[in-house]
């Protein structure tokens, strides 16, 4: 696990947030996303999180903790990662 302290915005694009998490958590982690442990959907339910962005407005902001990064959605999809 990369322990040095740093933040990362990952940008909206075409795919869902749960996606770029495990994808972003998995290069932090130098493994590919099916490799992590526990996975994504051992601490929140990716297809939840997903339709929660999607009928949220701009102004919402979900922050969880996953293997040891503190993960913050907000309601345009933008994902922020921090160490």
């Amino acid at each position: 696990m990369d322990t040095s302290s740093s933040s990362r915005r990952v940008d909206s694009v075409d795919s869902p947030p749960s996606y770029r998490i495990a994808r972003t958590v998995a290069e932090r982690e130098e493994t590919d996303p099916e490799s992590l442990d526990p996975p994504l959907f051992g601490v929140i339910d990716p297809e939840a999180l997903d339709a929660l962005v999607e009928s949220a407005d701009d102004s919402m902001r979900l922050t969880f903790s996953y293997l040891g990064y503190t993960i913050t959605v907000d309601g345009t999809g933008d994902v922020e990662l921090d160490s």
